[in-house]
């Protein structure tokens, strides 16, 4: 079972320094992404559900649901860099629509917290029905949350932390390779910019919940 809680907590601390930066882009160049240096779309490889979700969630997927990894590199193509050569892996998640009859353009869920994962909402989206009455719904765990890998825990505290236990994640999440700065806004919709390419889907509708907006926007902009 994924820590949701730890994960948010973790994004959250992490985002109070980082994710600043992310909502005005004024403060860098008016250029983020650089389509000269952005590297191509990377692999999308689909994986058996089993492997990737605990048996309770699986046994709560819709008939034709399908899980996958997209690698992407950690640090994209922006403000004039070029793309990282380390590479992660983000989680999507399909529920297949129920309709015999659904619409072409999919439903994209994005989560809040900033931290939360999507594919902890499994069983709400299926049981509202609001989307998948009509059409197929993609859960994607944003980078450093949920099922991606890697993940960003905080496993030195539950549910808050002190000032050291703060300090002693962010610590070992560095000293583990982690690069804090490439996990913010940006770099999130450019993996979800990619996911699209890369399922070869020529539109879809973008569903954001509390910080989930703010990526929507950022997505948008960003395409």
């Amino acid at each position: 079972m994924v820590p949701t809680n730890r994960t948010l907590i973790a994004s959250a601390i992490i985002a109070t320094s980082l994710l600043a930066a992310c909502g005005d882009s004024s403060s860098k160049s008016n250029v983020t992404t650089d389509k000269a240096v952005t590297t191509p779309v990377n692999s999308f490889k689909t994986v058996a559900c089993k492997s990737m979700l605990p048996s309770a969630k699986v046994a709560l997927l819709t008939e034709g649901a399908s899980c996958g990894y997209l690698t992407v590199p950690e640090k994209h193509a922006l403000y004039g860099q070029t793309a990282s050569d380390k590479k992660i892996e983000i989680a999507v998640l399909k529920l297949a629509s129920t309709s015999t009859n659904k619409q072409a353009d999919p439903v994209v869920y994005l989560q809040g917290g900033p931290g939360g994962s999507a594919s902890s909402s499994i069983a709400q989206v299926i049981k509202t029905a609001t989307f998948i009455n009509d059409r197929d719904v993609y859960l994607v765990d944003q980078r450093g949350t949920g099922y991606s890998k890697p993940a960003l825990l905080c496993t030195e505290f539950d549910e808050a932390g002190t000032p050291d236990q703060v300090q002693a994640c962010k610590a070992r999440l560095e000293n583990s390779g982690v690069d804090l700065n490439a996990y913010h806004s940006v770099h999130n919709a450019m993996d979800i910019i990619q996911l699209r390419t890369a399922l070869k889907i020529s539109q879809w509708n973008l569903y954001g919940i509390s910080y989930g907006t703010r990526l929507a926007t950022t997505i948008m902009r960003e395409k």
